[in-house]
């Protein structure tokens, strides 16, 4: 299996075992940020690969343009709030017993190269011809989102997903926040 990892974030793959744990060695998995670019992996890969799978991907595309200059000024501005904030919003709603310890998992990346990642992140458009363009290529295509996110509008994000067009498997899980775990509002 080749994962990629979320915004700010590496070697992280361990939360997400119950949904990897099974993955093949021909399985192409990413989470929030990395969704992105398991999908990119996956469109410019010459080598065999059997699935994809999105977990959380970031999916901006209903966000205006003036909120997304706007994270990516926060950003700027104080990253380490930024990135406070960020990561507090990928477990809400929860219970403060039951957080999990993100900073095991935080990047050593540049701040630069962080801000670049985020402005990807928020920038990048999910097109139903590169989901087709694997589909064709005969890749499975999975996703997994909560329904209690506070990252991405799930909602919107399953819509997309679902559609006729792009034909992924989309699980949507009813109690699920950013990390996928048990939340509830």
């Amino acid at each position: 299996m080749k994962f990629f990892s979320g915004f700010c974030l590496e070697n992280e793959e361990s939360l997400f075992s119950s949904f990897v744990e099974n993955d093949l060695e021909y399985d192409v998995v990413g989470f929030s940020y990395g969704a992105i670019l398991a999908l990119e992996y996956c469109l410019n890969a010459d080598s065999r690969i059997d699935r994809l799978k999105l977990l959380s991907p970031a999916f901006f595309g209903d966000k205006s343009e003036k909120y997304k200059t706007f994270q990516l000024t926060a950003f700027v501005k104080n990253a380490s709030a930024y990135k406070e904030a960020f990561f507090a919003n990928m477990q809400k709603p929860h219970d403060t017993d039951k957080l999990i310890d993100l900073s095991l998992y935080h990047s050593t990346a540049s701040l630069e190269v962080q801000k670049k990642q985020l402005e990807k992140l928020l920038f990048f458009e999910w097109k139903v011809e590169d989901l087709q363009t694997l589909k064709e290529k005969g890749i499975l295509i999975e996703v997994y989102l909560g329904k209690n996110d506070h990252i991405v509008n799930a909602n919107k994000a399953r819509d997309f997903f679902l559609s006729s067009l792009v034909c992924a498997d989309v699980y949507f899980l009813n109690h699920g926040n950013h990390l996928l775990k048990w939340a509830q509002n």
